[in-house]
């Protein structure tokens, strides 16, 4: 409540003002907050160049660019010209070394009733009187966890004195001589302090392939070791199941050595995430660059009689997460080319109703992925794909066979690959019938190439793909027909297209509707594009058959999509399209995968296929898993105004950071120091002759550009090879309570209690007499501006009225109300980008015009003009 109330006493005083305000309310307030940490890596370093043009110094307003070079001296050595030009940068550079885990978790919850009173005279002053009562009050004090063996973080600054010139006949010679102040925090376990490395380590175990499975079948790999217990999610098997579930879920804590090598991880087998099937034991034998050997360490047991292999990769590493990380990545597959060197088979592919009857097929891992397949530059000999493939973040170690690249036998075709689902095979198909095929042979991951296609990507993510050429030689009864080219264009999982939802095997029912959701490369958020869904039908070899069931969307992509992502993909929530669909009754009871496909910025399909999933009737379907604690249809619910307690995703993370915890204390201090380095730039020395800080053996060697090894001038703070601590150096009063080193408790073990208080009153009195701090002017001033408000509010709100009535017509954003547009003014159409020269980008969706309805008939076949309103699907193989 707020009361003005003005009284005016005559034409030549001032009039007098009483402001009243009074507050009553009350408030149920229940706060439990926590904050983690997580450094991934084990360093990074951001410089902020030109600090002196964010933090300006009187006088030196010409420094402020990157390297400021002054107003030259020039003058004679003997009959030698001399140019000196003195100049000066500076940078700040700030960096963290070490991995660093924990959180910090506080808690109060209390109702609060409040009763405030407030006024203020234009004579006296103002009075304010306010009260508060907590009633019920629960604090739960801080609890942390604290996890490192060493980390340093810390500030570096780079100013450097430069002079710049030419001496005779060199021209462009650079001198620089710098310091380097710097700032850091440490904090270590004592054996780290003192050299020595940690005895624990951070366990990883992913399981990733299943090979001899029963096919046609739903399993769940469970994983339990150092008594934690992970699951995969649950995927149907070709005689070969692949899992690609997100990695950070399968950390178990730290660990010893001694209690990793030799011990069995246990491994169990579940259908349907249900009923144990198999069950064994996965050994560790020894550990190489924390990996565990051999790799990949596998568990071998019975299912329904046949043996089954289970591959796992097993890291312990003081960052198990970042070399687990570090083998996802984005892939996406291209045909370039097909050169066929068989005359026969030349003469055969002639035929143009032959020609659009073949395909190019990839066989992976039970799955199998097809490609239509056209003349290239209207050659009978040389072939291609335009079809691009999308395979979403992979974990890289999926890619190696069990069956080694070699050419195969002379009467054979691919030898041991035929039978091998693991390798990686390209067939030829034409109606229908296998003519040719390759096996694929092992990718060189670490290969930096250079792209040589011909088509584009997305500008917006241009310098992320690394493109990988792998040559697959094509074999007719042993004998070579001809090669493919396939082209593996790995990106960061950030950037990956892949289906979110549905992720695993389940169950959609008839005649409800769910929420498929996927992401593309490069989408911007807020436009609309064009795709076109469809359904295969799944084979128990994991062979595929088009139906006639599509399903043209206009959409445009989110970061609010409501559901949990169980892959892998970065530390970005991307960008994602959701599309609500019904079950159609003609595909109930068949198992079928979905795709989407879509035109890039460049006009290159892209195909994207799902996991395979059943369709059944209504009623009928079943749930995920045993121990799922979220819908089956991938919903995840988000509590209400009763919820008490973090969800589930916060509650899964807090129990990774405790699995980390072992309770080691922690030292810490805080150091500083100075180091001097030299920088020589377009300066030609002598064989042997170095400067301050170099390697005498090394010498410049010639080199124009050299810059010495870090000279320290001082150190201080406690730790090795530094100077004298800094509780020696400071005064007490800066290091008093162990400021500058102490002790840090890593993680509480025990559970803290929250402390309870039945009531807490707070009372607040204040009287501020303004005439002793305000002469009459402004006193008076104030008097006639609050006199005024009343009317100005009134006033101001008729002239704000009426100026937004007059714009209404013109702002359709004025004229929005809960998403729905109201407005008659047309949205501007936005039309795909022009084609740009070629480069090797990755590819994102091209934009749909803006449209009420999306069109109703997809294309069915490859462009070959310019596209409509839609993205075209690639002719469906025809395999029965």
């Amino acid at each position: 409540i707020l009361i003005y109330k003005s009284h005016i006493n005559g034409f030549m005083k001032a009039p007098k003002v009483q402001v009243t305000g009074e507050l009553k309310g009350w408030a149920d307030f229940n706060a439990d907050v926590a904050t983690a940490v997580n450094f991934k890596t084990d360093r990074s370093a951001s410089v902020l160049d030109n600090i002196l043009d964010k933090i300006p110094l009187p006088g030196l307003e010409d420094l402020t660019r990157e390297q400021a070079i002054l107003q030259p001296i020039k003058f004679h050595f003997g009959g030698t010209p001399v140019t000196v030009k003195p100049g000066f940068s500076c940078q700040l550079k700030a960096y963290h070394l070490g991995l660093l885990k924990g959180s910090l978790r506080v808690g109060l919850a209390t109702k609060l009733l409040i009763d405030g009173l407030m006024n203020f005279n234009t004579d006296s002053g103002l009075q304010t009187n306010l009260s508060a009562k907590a009633l019920d009050v629960a604090f739960t004090p801080p609890t942390w966890m604290l996890f490192t063996n060493k980390f340093e973080m810390g500030m570096m600054m780079q100013p450097t004195l430069w002079l710049a010139g030419s001496f005779g006949m060199m021209k462009d010679m650079e001198m620089g001589f710098a310091l380097r102040p710097f700032f850091n925090i440490s904090i270590m376990q004592k054996d780290a302090m003192l050299g020595l490395s940690s005895s624990t380590k951070e366990l990883a175990i992913y399981p990733w392939r299943v090979v001899g499975l029963p096919p046609g079948k739903n399993y769940v790999i469970k994983v339990g070791a150092n008594g934690q217990y992970k699951m995969t999610s649950n995927q149907m098997s070709t005689g070969v199941a692949e899992y690609t579930d997100n990695v950070e879920d399968f950390t178990f804590g730290l660990v010893d050595k001694d209690q990793l090598v030799g011990i069995p991880i246990e491994v169990s087998i579940l259908e349907d995430g249900k009923e144990e099937v198999g069950k064994g034991t996965a050994t560790c034998s020894s550990i190489v660059n924390g990996e565990c050997q051999p790799a990949p360490v596998t568990a071998k047991m019975q299912v329904d009689g046949k043996d089954v292999e289970v591959q796992l990769s097993v890291i312990w590493q003081e960052s198990s997460m970042s070399a687990l990380t570090a083998k996802i990545k984005s892939i996406s597959l291209r045909f370039p080319s097909v050169t066929i060197s068989d005359q026969a088979l030349v003469k055969k592919m002639a035929d143009p109703n032959t020609l659009a009857n073949s395909l190019l097929r990839l066989k992976r891992n039970g799955r199998t992925f097809s490609v239509p397949l056209a003349s290239k530059m209207h050659s009978k000999t040389f072939l291609e794909s335009r079809v691009i493939i999308e395979l979403g973040p992979c974990f890289l170690d999926s890619w190696k066979s069990k069956t080694a690249f070699r050419p195969p036998a002379p009467g054979t075709s691919t030898s041991a690959a035929e039978n091998d689902p693991t390798a990686a095979v390209l067939e030829l198909v034409i109606n229908d019938e296998v003519v040719s095929s390759g096996m694929v042979p092992p990718v060189q991951w670490d290969q930096a190439g250079v792209s040589q296609d011909f088509d584009v990507m997305a500008s917006s993510l241009k310098t992320s793909v690394t493109p990988i050429p792998a040559m697959v030689p094509m074999y007719s009864n042993g004998k070579m027909v001809g090669t493919s080219e396939l082209e593996i264009d790995v990106m960061p999982p950030s950037m990956s297209a892949f289906w979110i939802f549905p992720y695993e095997a389940q169950d959609f029912a008839e005649g409800n509707e769910y929420s498929f959701t996927w992401a593309t490369h490069g989408a911007v958020k807020g436009t609309k594009y064009n795709f076109t869904l469809t359904a295969q039908l799944v084979g128990k070899d994991g062979s595929l058959t088009p139906t006639a069931w599509q399903q043209p969307v206009s959409v445009a992509c989110t970061n609010d999509i409501g559901i949990e992502i169980y892959r892998y993909h970065g530390s970005e929530d991307p960008c994602a399209f959701q599309v609500k669909v019904s079950i159609p009754a003609k595909l109930v009871g068949k198992r079928v995968v979905l795709t989407a496909l879509w035109l890039d910025a460049n006009l290159m399909p892209h195909e994207m296929v799902s996991e395979p999933v059943n369709f059944v009737a209504a009623g009928a379907g079943t749930s995920r898993r045993l121990d799922s604690g979220s819908g089956q249809w991938g919903l995840v619910s988000k509590g209400s105004v009763d919820h008490t307690g973090f969800g589930s995703k916060v509650q899964s993370k807090l129990a990774n950071l405790r699995s980390h915890c072992n309770a080691q204390d922690l030292d810490y201090a805080i150091g500083a120091g100075m180091n001097f380095v030299e920088h020589m730039k377009n300066v030609m020395m002598p064989m042997g002759m170095g400067m301050a800080g170099d390697d005498p053996s090394a010498g410049m060697g010639g080199s124009p550009d050299w810059s010495s090894q870090p000279v320290s001038l001082f150190k201080l703070g406690d730790g090795p090879n530094h100077g004298k601590k800094l509780s020696k150096i400071l005064p007490n009063s800066l290091c008093a309570g162990g400021a500058c080193e102490g002790m840090l408790p890593g993680c509480q073990q025990t559970k803290v209690n929250p402390i309870k208080i039945k009531q807490i009153v707070f009372k607040l009195s204040r009287y501020f007499n303004w005439r002793q701090h305000a002469g009459p002017k402004m006193r008076h001033i104030v008097a006639y501006g609050l006199a005024l408000m009343p009317s100005a509010i009134q006033v101001s709100e008729k002239q704000v009225a009426a100026q937004v009535g007059d714009s209404m017509p013109d702002n359709p954003i004025l004229d929005t109300i809960f998403g729905i547009t109201t407005s008659t003014i047309p949205a501007a159409t936005t039309l795909p980008p022009a084609t740009s020269p070629p480069t090797t980008e990755a590819p994102a969706p091209s934009p749909a015009p803006s449209t009420t309805e999306p069109p109703t008939q997809p294309p069915t076949e490859l462009p070959t003009d310019p596209p409509t309103t839609q993205a075209p699907a690639p002719p469906p193989p025809t395999t029965p």
